[in-house]
């Protein structure tokens, strides 16, 4: 036996299948009736159509199963036959030209008694009620679910707002988006108005918005929400933000143009060739040996980024890193040879100079925690977004020193 419904309804007396269906929907709070059968990925038609699936197929039986229906139920209820010209009604096998499948009526007076959609009124040849002798109302089936309520569900909004309705729960319990007492016995969980989703949506912008600022193109949890949390915009939910959430959201009023603007200025600044970044790298190494030779006190002598106080025989390798992303680490990369050179030297250290900003770090070569094995080995150091150094703080340098600026 295939997926089955939680707690399926039981078929009333003379239901139609679609009516039985519609009903679940309506217990289940479903304002679109096939999403009771969403699992069984079923083809995108009408109700109806649906539910003239072959009885023995795959879809049939699948649908039997959903609605938890046994044999004889089943056989009353289902409206498919082998052949393209019949449908079934009550186990009754009618012409489809004898059924009115797309101008549907009601009668009122059994919709009063019990709410459901009965087999029999897909007869075209029956105008009159068969129990209360009153003509059929030309009306759509939809008549037989429940009256529009007051408030709105999780799923209602989340539909609303193109998400899944855990979100909107979330942000519920959470306290950024308001909530409602239900309106009626019937309606049950956190409830929700209009005005509610729209006093969220203004003041706060989803993963998604983001998403679709960005002219790069991008996720809902993308490049621009890492790249607004790495200017410094704090993120009220989402990944990263501690609370759980699993969809990123910013106060609107932080996402401003500027901000924006700062980070298509990054951006662009990142997109420069290669041989224009190893000239930066060249000319930042200079400054940093620069402002090293000066806090030391010393001549320095350079040897490829090797620098050498011959004096007192101190010895700085000189690092120039880039950030693989717009992030806020920056990766430093030795070779295992200058390494040695460095660990056989009395007094080592190094400065790791990122390729921007107008900071630097100087440390003891102890101090280093370095990672890879084989030739090469690197360092990663997290910056913020102006360029200041958020690990190793004590060991910071400025790359120009104060008296150079003076000048």
């Amino acid at each position: 036996m295939g997926y089955r419904l939680p707690q399926p309804l039981v078929p009333e007396p003379g239901e139609s299948l679609p009516g039985l269906i519609m009903r679940n929907a309506a217990a289940y709070r479903f304002t679109d009736p096939t999403r009771v059968l969403r699992r069984l990925n079923p083809p995108k038609v009408i109700l109806v159509s649906l539910c003239q699936a072959d009885p023995a197929g795959p879809l049939g039986t699948a649908m039997r199963d959903a609605l938890g229906l046994d044999g004889a139920e089943w056989g009353r209820l289902a409206m498919g036959t082998d052949g393209d010209t019949t449908i079934r009604l009550n186990r009754h096998v009618v012409w489809r030209e004898q059924a009115r499948l797309d101008a549907r009526t009601v009668c009122p007076a059994c919709l009063a008694e019990a709410p459901c959609h009965r087999a029999v009124w897909f007869l075209d040849a029956l105008p009159i009620c068969a129990v209360h002798g009153i003509r059929l109302d030309p009306a759509e089936v939809e008549r037989v679910l429940p009256a529009s309520r007051a408030t709105m569900s999780a799923i209602k909004v989340g539909g609303m707002m193109g998400v899944h309705y855990s979100h909107v729960l979330h942000w519920a319990r959470r306290g950024l988006m308001a909530t409602v007492p239900p309106g009626g016995p019937g309606e049950v969980g956190l409830r929700f108005s209009r005005a509610d989703v729209d006093a969220f949506l203004a003041e706060f912008v989803l993963g998604g918005e983001l998403a679709r600022m960005d002219a790069d193109g991008g996720r809902p949890n993308g490049a621009m929400t890492r790249h607004l949390r790495f200017m410094g915009v704090a993120m009220v939910s989402g990944p990263g933000a501690g609370d759980g959430g699993k969809l990123a959201v910013f106060r609107r009023a932080e996402v401003t143009p500027e901000v924006l603007a700062r980070v298509g200025q990054v951006r662009q600044r990142r997109a420069v060739p290669t041989r224009e970044l190893r000239q930066r790298g060249y000319e930042r190494v200079a400054l940093a040996a620069e402002a090293i030779g000066k806090a030391w006190g010393a001549r320095l002598r350079r040897v490829n980024n090797r620098f050498t106080d011959e004096a007192t025989g101190r010895v700085v390798q000189v690092v120039s890193g880039r950030r693989p992303d717009l992030m806020g680490v920056f990766m430093f990369n030795v070779q295992r040879e200058s390494l040695d050179i460095l660990r056989r030297a009395p007094d080592a250290w190094v400065a790791l100079v990122p390729n921007e900003g107008e900071t630097f770090l100087l440390l003891p070569l102890a101090e280093v925690r370095w990672r890879g094995t084989g030739a090469a080995h690197h360092i990663t150091v997290r910056f913020d977004g102006q360029g200041l150094p958020t690990d190793l703080v004590r060991f910071a340098l400025p790359l120009v020193p104060p008296s150079a600026e003076a000048a």
